[in-house]
């Protein structure tokens, strides 16, 4: 008979860490000895339970209180008295330390014992293995979906495949800044109407900036694009045209095309997923970009409007 897999989770600070230990170990069976203070309403337990699947919820918490020891050991214990049988992992919880230390005494003597009892925590690289002498860092794979739904979201991104002529137009954009930068600024402050519309502009737009126009012209983006001594021309083809050019979408393609192609030392992909438009499906936000290296969550702002007289802006958090 195969052994069961059988986590237990120690829980006293914020709930990422177990989430994200848990959808990856994916446990037949997950107990939470969890601090006392993580419990009742909006507290970490419950935001751990509703961002677990169905299958791999706990039962209910086994509560102690953090900073005495034995309470820790106890539960712990006791857990693991009801899987004589099966293989035990005790994932540590990065605070408070005292859970920590107390499950660790346990299996240290389990495993005197004999038992198939090990311990780990996660840590920036992935999983930490405590008592094993190699190998022992296990990369943690998480997806984007899987991670958003800690925070209580449910999320969908922009697809990795776009139109040819708009992925022309994020080409031709970045491979004119500063100039298209400016032209974008023109073309916003200008702009007026739905769908196919024709805009004066009532000065001459100077060299630079009209030719990379005339470049989104050949994109057939824009048409009808002309320049007198005392005013600027051109056509917004579609209000699909309108929102490749006049939205922020094409920087956030961009910097989703980047992360995309990075690369480890090794050779690897350096980003486990990441995508572009990442928004809830039930209205709560969106996020420009976002991305997972080990089990980490990394998201970026793009902006491509004027801020403090920056010509453009891309903020990344972690």
């Amino acid at each position: 008979m195969a052994k069961a897999k059988v986590m237990v989770s120690l829980l006293g600070g914020r709930p990422v860490p177990n989430m994200l230990a848990t959808l990856h170990l994916k446990p037949d069976y997950l107990y939470v000895v969890v601090s006392e203070d993580s419990l009742g309403t909006g507290g970490n337990y419950e935001k751990l339970v509703n961002a677990l699947p169905n299958r791999l919820r706990p039962s209910q918490p086994r509560s102690v209180k953090p900073y005495i020891l034995t309470e820790t050991i106890q539960q712990c214990e006791a857990i693991v008295n009801q899987h004589q049988s099966d293989q035990i992992i005790v994932v540590s919880a990065p605070e408070p330390k005292t859970m920590g230390f107390g499950a660790y005494d346990v299996v240290k003597n389990l495993r005197a014992q004999g038992r198939d009892v090990d311990m780990c925590y996660l840590s920036r690289e992935g999983l930490v293995w405590v008592f094993r002498d190699t190998n022992n860092v296990e990369p943690v794979r998480i997806g984007l979906k899987d991670y958003f739904a800690s925070y209580g979201w449910n999320v969908t991104s922009k697809p990795d495949q776009v139109d040819t002529k708009f992925s022309s137009l994020v080409s031709l954009l970045i491979d004119n800044l500063p100039m298209s930068h400016r032209l974008l600024g023109t073309l916003r402050s200008n702009d007026k109407g739905k769908g196919k519309r024709t805009i004066n502009h009532n000065r001459r737009m100077d060299h630079a900036e009209f030719s990379v126009l005339q470049e989104i012209e050949q994109l057939q983006i824009v048409s009808n694009v002309q320049r007198t001594d005392t005013e600027t021309r051109w056509t917004i083809n579609s209000d699909g045209d309108a929102k490749f050019l006049l939205t922020g979408d094409w920087l956030e393609f961009y910097v989703y095309q980047i992360a995309s192609q990075l690369s480890t030392a090794q050779g690897a992909s350096l980003f486990d997923e990441c995508g572009w438009g990442v928004e809830d499906t039930s209205g709560k936000g969106e996020i420009d970009f976002a991305g997972i290296v080990g089990g980490q969550m990394i998201v970026a702002s793009c902006k491509t409007e004027d801020i403090d007289k920056s010509a453009k802006a891309c903020t990344i958090d972690a």
